[in-house]
């Protein structure tokens, strides 16, 4: 098997300071998440109640969130 080689420099500032942006960003996406995750805790007992399960969302569940590439963005910042 052949090897890999490559030209990237780790030790470079402009890498170092990509790595520390994105690892901010996934960190601020896991905290989105979470976030989520906790939001839809708060209504699972009454969604129980009313005979609703963990099915397939309906677009009224998505109606208020912005997915695109830009609602993230704004979001992030």
């Amino acid at each position: 098997m052949s090897r890999l080689e490559t030209k990237l420099d780790v030790a470079n500032e402009e890498f170092k300071a990509n790595v520390d942006f994105m690892s901010a960003y996934v960190d601020r996406i896991r905290e989105l998440e979470a976030n989520g995750r906790a939001r839809e805790e708060v209504y699972r007992e009454r969604a129980t109640k009313r005979g609703k399960g963990r099915g397939a969302a309906s677009s009224a569940d998505f109606r208020h969130a912005d997915w695109s590439m830009s609602g993230l963005m704004n979001t992030l910042q």
